[in-house]
Order: structure tokens, then C-alpha cells, then sequence
């Protein structure tokens, strides 16, 4: 029996690994988590299920892998300025929920977290790292004293990039650059020290 390690670094793997997670991703945003089965994904990557469970052990972390493959973490570097700070954040988020697929996949994960605990996982992950970043950016304003220091820098999080998640997933308009500006004055200007 070959070592993990020796698997891992084997290309046959990497292109089988790579194989699955594009066909999962493609499924996702063609039919949603109920179309997206094992099955499914054997057939689209070519790839047989023996295998895809060897490498995952159930679908859900299957598709955990596959939505984070679609992903990009750590794309914004802090300005200092929270005003630009939390557009570019957000303008970084419409931007991805402008792209069809990652909105599809992002709304039918959404939907498959009320049913599945694991997705429900994800899901919750997922949001708590974006509020971070967001977070990070409000206790740096309320640091420098341009934020009142008694705002809950969770909720106001939650206010800013739910807005963008509200207008793309339940209005069916994705947010451009002069929303997110808007949205993140509007909050602003109740979050503002008013010393």
C-alpha cells in the first residue's frame, strides 16, 4: 500500500484530484447540490467513484474542496483608510458574486447548509472569514477613534457584506462598485464617532 505522501505527489493523482474538482464545480453551478452526486461526478470527471472515495469520504467534503477551489483568500492588502478598505473588500465580493457560476454554487451551498450539517459547516466558515476581514478593518477604525468604540464590529460586518449577498441573491442584481460604495457610506455614517 503506497503512503499518502507518495500518492500526493504522484501527477496521476493530482490530474484525477483536478479532474473531480472542476467536474463538482461545474455540476454545482449546472444543477445545484441535488444534482451534484457521486454518480454525477464520476461521469463528468472521468474518474471512478472507488477513487473519488478514497480521496473524499462523502460528498460533502467533496464539495467543500470543489467550492474553495473557487475561492480566492487574502485578495485585498489594508490601505489604513477604512472608508477604502471596506469598498475595495466589498467591491471584491460583488465582483465574484457577478460571476454566474460562483453565485450559483454560492446560493445552492447556501441552500444545501439548511439540511446538511457539514455544508452547514462550511457555510458558517466560510461567512465568519469574510467577517473577519471586515472586522479587522472596523476595530482598526475604532483603534484610530473614527468609529464609535461601543459598535458591534459583528453585526456592522454582517451590514455591509450582507447588503451585497442581499442585492445579488435575493433582488437578482448584482452589486457594481458605485453600490458597494454607497452601501459602505450608508453604514459609515451610523458607525462614525460622533465624540
Amino acid at each position: 500500500m503506497r503512503s499518502a505522501e507518495a500518492e500526493s505527489c504522484d501527477p496521476r493523482v493530482a490530474r484525477s484530484r483536478a479532474a473531480v474538482l472542476a467536474a463538482t464545480v461545474d455540476l454545482l453551478g449546472e444543477l445545484g447540490h441535488v444534482g451534484t452526486t457521486m454518480e454525477a461526478i464520476a461521469e463528468r470527471s472521468g474518474v471512478a467513484k472507488t477513487t473519488i472515495y478514497r480521496h473524499w469520504p462523502s460528498r460533502a467534503p467533496l464539495l467543500i474542496d470543489a467550492f474553495h477551489t473557487r475561492v480566492e483568500h487574502g485578495d485585498h492588502q489594508p490601505t489604513g483608510d477604512v472608508r477604502s478598505d471596506l469598498v475595495a473588500i466589498g467591491c471584491g465580493l460583488a465582483a465574484k458574486l457577478r460571476d454566474p457560476q460562483w453565485s450559483r454554487i454560492m446560493a445552492t451551498l447556501i441552500d444545501a447548509a439548511e439540511s446538511d450539517p457539514e455544508l452547514s459547516e462550511l457555510s458558517a466558515t466560510f461567512t465568519r472569514e469574510r467577517r473577519e476581514s471586515v472586522r479587522a478593518v472596523l476595530e482598526r477604525g475604532i483603534a484610530e477613534g473614527e468609529l464609535d468604540p461601543d459598535i458591534d464590529t459583528d453585526l456592522a460586518a454582517q451590514l455591509v457584506s450582507g447588503a451585497i449577498f442581499y442585492q445579488r441573491l435575493i433582488r437578482r442584481r448584482a452589486a457594481d462598485d458605485d453600490d458597494v460604495e454607497a452601501m459602505v457610506d450608508l453604514v459609515l455614517n451610523g458607525l462614525r464617532h460622533r465624540g
